[in-house]
């Protein structure tokens, strides 16, 4: 039986020599040294890869050593508790089994939650934390096979028209809901794609697995009703917004934190499309509920969105 860290380890090494920054291995001690620091010991998987390679930058994702992991999570831990105070209701620290293991080229971060063994994204502006991947090892090698799209096994870019550029990052969220089939945020990038590039029924297959997947979040189900209107498809855009409010917080504020001006958004969606269909004490409970998102919240960077708008002035 093939290990996870032996699939990992096949993937990278399809790959020739020098293609990939690959540091040297961390001893057992030093891996000690940091299980005794986190509330949790590091997967087996993890410790493994780092007993291999103390660290590994895949042009552009970079994976961090031992050391820094540790150095990640203390720093994570000071730099958010302030945005975790100003959480209503949060109490305590920052979720102490989120440990930073890598970082993309933007600054995000992927953290590894020590009890679950998934994966979260963490946006380092806004401090949002989006479900990724539920295991290491296919963070890893999604992360290997989105290469091998780009680059042949020499590490050499191959050669692309203007066309095949285009659907690269199809291909790329292809991979990732290969991986991760229930993955609500690969599935709404690749809705989006679908909507600007392909069919309206590819976007909104897309839309609905997100909508529908175990994981439930308010852009999921909002993204879902939003789509229908723009196809004119009222009845389902009004069940997809009304479940959207439906979705309750999680535990930590943070997690699929919907944009600002969302909640807002979905109010004066279903305002406009009870209006349409004559349920005018609905319609007024809506605007009565978008008023005062839109003075508690703002309208947020979504609130001015073009496809926020789009979605009003169909329904003017």
């Amino acid at each position: 039986m093939t290990l996870p860290i032996d699939r990992i380890l096949d993937a990278l090494h399809e790959f020739e020599r020098g293609v990939f920054q690959l540091n040297g291995p961390v001893s057992q001690s030093d891996i000690n040294a940091l299980n005794t620091r986190l509330p949790r010991e590091l997967p087996v998987i993890w410790s493994s890869l780092l007993m291999h390679h103390d660290g590994l930058d895949l042009r552009g994702d970079r994976y961090f050593g031992a050391a820094e992991c540790l150095a990640r999570w203390v720093r994570w831990q000071r730099d958010e508790l302030p945005r975790y105070e100003k959480q209503p209701g949060w109490r305590g620290q920052p979720p102490t089994q989120l440990v930073p293991i890598a970082t993309d080229l933007e600054g995000n971060l992927k953290c590894l939650d020590l009890y679950t063994d998934q994966v979260w994204d963490w946006h380092g502006e806004t401090g949002r934390l989006t479900l990724w991947f539920t295991s290491l090892e296919h963070l890893v090698l999604c992360a290997l096979q989105s290469l091998s799209l780009r680059f042949d096994k020499a590490g050499r870019p191959k050669a692309m028209s203007s066309r095949r550029q285009s659907v690269l990052v199809r291909d790329e969220l292809l991979i990732h809901v290969q991986f991760e089939p229930d993955c609500p945020y690969a599935q709404l990038e690749l809705g989006r794609w679908f909507e600007q590039y392909g069919t309206p029924e590819d976007a909104v297959a897309c839309f609905r697995r997100a909508a529908q997947s175990s994981v439930s979040t308010v852009e999921a189900a909002f993204e879902l009703g939003r789509f229908c209107i723009t196809q004119k498809w009222y009845a389902e855009a009004r069940r997809a917004l009304r479940n959207a409010l439906a979705v309750p917080p999680a535990p930590n504020p943070l997690e699929h934190q919907p944009p600002t001006g969302m909640q807002y958004a979905a109010h004066r969606l279903l305002e406009r499309l009870y209006a349409q269909i004559g349920q005018l004490a609905l319609a007024d409970t809506q605007k009565q509920a978008a008023d005062k998102a839109l003075k508690e919240h703002g309208l947020g960077w979504y609130g001015h969105s073009d496809a926020f708008n789009q979605a009003l002035d169909i329904l003017r």
